[in-house]
């Protein structure tokens, strides 16, 4: 079978579906990857500034075993540390429960959760230097 390229996306000829083709996103500090180009909210944007200043190893968008897409995993020190970057949507009562059970959900594959909300973007450095000099 032969694979032909339709708007972005790559199928096989006999097949008509189309599947997304895996491209290697090159982001200084990060080792990301995704099958589509990813536009940060400006709270993710001002996260991985400060991640790529304090020279820590991390994905941005980054597929778990469960299938949860963190907004930063980050290495450290032999930690998972899922860092999410929570904005306005993240205080309705439906999504703090979602968010329960994700943060739960990804504890039990070994991540840390870390969320930083949308009313502490002032203090961003200070708590990823907290959460990355914690012993865990």
């Amino acid at each position: 079978m032969e694979l032909i390229s339709v708007s972005g996306r790559a199928r096989m000829k006999d097949n008509p579906t189309p599947r997304p083709q895996l491209t290697r996103l090159a982001c200084e500090g990060s080792i990301a990857q995704s099958s589509r180009v990813y536009q940060p909210t400006s709270l993710e944007a001002l996260v991985e500034a400060v991640l790529r200043k304090l020279g820590v190893k991390y994905a941005a968008q980054f597929s778990t075993r469960s299938g949860f897409v963190l907004d930063f995993a980050v290495w450290h020190n032999g930690r998972k540390i899922a860092l999410e970057a929570d904005g306005p949507l993240h205080d309705k009562p439906q999504a703090r429960k979602r968010d329960a059970f994700r943060s739960l959900q990804l504890k039990r594959e070994g991540w840390e959760v870390v969320r930083i909300h949308h009313t502490q973007v002032t203090q961003i450095e200070s708590i990823l230097k907290e959460v990355l000099n914690d012993c865990g």
